[in-house]
């Protein structure tokens, strides 16, 4: 399985979309999963392209990523799950304290629970990733027990 992780400054344009496009084309007989970090890329026609292709759509949790209505997306597409929990504080983004960033509130874990289980309950396979330190080991036994709670794991 192959993740496809684009920086933030990888912008939506005819180009940007070609050159996808060709690369997700040059991988069609992997499992494959984008990680789109500019909201431009979030978008019905782009979502289409990437079905096409059978390639799978992650979520990625990060301040500024949404769709038009101000939701986070949580549309997956292909065959994968697949979330990137980064952080929730947008004022603390670019911060030092890393642990101000990252940490999940109960509520917060709360949300990503439901909509893994629903990813879940469509026989999606869910795979789920925290930032590498103290406080997304912690978030991401917080998350288990909700899981657990919830019998989806």
């Amino acid at each position: 399985s192959l993740l496809f992780q684009l920086p933030q400054d990888f912008s939506y344009s005819v180009l940007n979309r070609k050159y996808l496009a060709d690369l997700l084309d040059s991988f069609k007989d992997f499992q494959k999963t984008i990680e789109f970090r500019n909201k431009d890329w979030i978008k019905p026609s782009v979502f289409e392209g990437i079905a096409i292709r059978n390639t799978s759509i992650a979520f990625c949790d990060m301040p500024n990523l949404v769709i038009q209505n101000g939701k986070p997306c949580t549309q997956f597409l292909g065959q994968l799950a697949y979330c990137r929990l980064h952080a929730r504080n947008k004022n603390a983004w670019y911060s030092t304290d890393k642990e101000e960033r990252i940490c999940y509130t109960e509520s917060e874990l709360q949300k990503f629970a439901q909509i893994i289980q629903i990813a879940v309950e469509e026989n999606k396979r869910a795979i789920i990733f925290f930032n590498k330190d103290k406080t997304g080991v912690l978030n991401a036994v917080s998350l288990s027990h909700l899981l657990l709670k919830r019998k989806v794991l």
